[in-house]
C-alpha cells in the first residue's frame, strides 16, 4: 500500500469527488478526516474506510468559516499527530445567466470554491512546514481553464482556485510540499446533474476517473512538481462546446 501510515484530510468527502477519493486514498492505506457540513453524511464513506481497516473521522465543517476549519485541522491534529495529504474538494455550482445572477449567490459560491480552499490550505500549512513534507490537491476545473456562457461565478472561483494552487506550488516547492490543481471536464456527480439539468451524461468522467488522478499526485516523490493535472473525457468537454 502507498499511503500506508498517512493521514489524508478531505473535505467534502461524503460524495461526488471527494467520496471517491477517500476511498481510493483509504484504498492505498491512509486513515481519514472528512470535513463536510454535515458529518453524520459521511458515516457510510467512514464505516467502508473502517472495513478497510483504517481509523476514519468525520468533523462537521463549514469550510467558509475560519473557526471550524481551524477546529477540524486541530481536531485532526490531536487525534493522528500529523496530516500528510489535504484534497480540497468541497464546492458549488450553478448555471445562470450573469444578468441574472444573485450577487449574494454569487459570494456563496465564490466562499465555498475559494475561500474554502484558501482556508484549509492556510490551516494545514504550518504542521505541514514543521514536518517538512506534505502533498496537498485542490479539485478546480475545466472551466478554471476558460469561461463559459452561464458559468460566470463557477469559472471565476475555479480560476482562481488555479492562480492560488500555482502560486502555492512555487512557493512550497523548496520545503517539500507539493501542491497539485486538478482540472477536470464534467463529472458524474449529484451536483453537475442537478447543474445541468437535460444534458448527454454518457461521456462525463466518473468520480472514480479523479479520485485515481489524486492518487498519482499524493504518490509522487518530493522532487516531483505536477502543477496542475487537465483531465478530459473522450469527446469536447460540457464548457467547451
Amino acid at each position: 500500500m502507498q499511503l500506508e501510515d498517512m493521514v489524508a484530510v478531505v473535505t467534502g468527502g461524503n460524495k461526488g469527488i471527494g467520496r471517491a477519493t477517500s476511498l481510493r486514498l483509504a484504498e492505498e492505506g491512509a486513515d481519514l478526516v472528512i470535513a463536510a457540513r454535515d458529518a453524520a453524511a459521511a458515516e457510510e464513506v467512514l464505516a467502508e474506510a473502517r472495513d478497510m481497516g483504517r481509523q476514519a473521522l468525520a468533523v462537521a465543517t463549514d469550510v467558509t468559516q475560519r473557526d471550524q476549519v481551524e477546529r477540524m485541522i486541530a481536531q485532526a491534529m490531536e487525534t493522528f499527530g500529523h496530516i500528510d495529504i489535504l484534497v480540497n474538494c468541497a464546492g458549488q455550482l450553478f448555471q445562470e445567466p450573469a444578468v441574472s445572477t444573485d450577487p449574494d449567490r454569487w459570494e456563496n459560491l465564490i466562499n465555498v470554491n475559494l475561500r474554502g480552499t484558501f482556508l484549509c490550505c492556510h490551516a494545514v500549512l504550518p504542521h505541514m512546514l514543521r514536518q517538512e513534507g506534505g502533498k496537498i490537491v485542490n479539485i478546480s476545473s475545466t472551466a478554471g481553464k476558460w469561461g463559459a456562457p452561464g458559468a460566470c461565478a463557477y469559472s471565476a472561483s475555479k480560476f482562481a482556485v488555479s492562480g492560488l494552487s500555482d502560486s502555492l506550488a512555487q512557493e512550497l516547492a523548496e520545503k517539500g510540499i507539493g501542491v497539485s490543481a486538478v482540472c477536470p471536464g464534467m463529472v458524474l456527480t449529484d451536483m453537475g446533474r442537478s447543474a445541468l439539468p437535460g444534458v448527454d451524461t454518457s461521456t462525463w468522467l466518473k468520480p472514480e476517473d479523479i479520485a485515481d488522478i489524486v492518487l498519482f499526485l499524493v504518490t509522487r516523490p518530493a522532487h516531483v512538481l505536477i502543477p496542475e493535472v487537465l483531465v478530459l473525457a473522450s469527446e469536447l468537454d460540457y464548457f467547451r462546446q
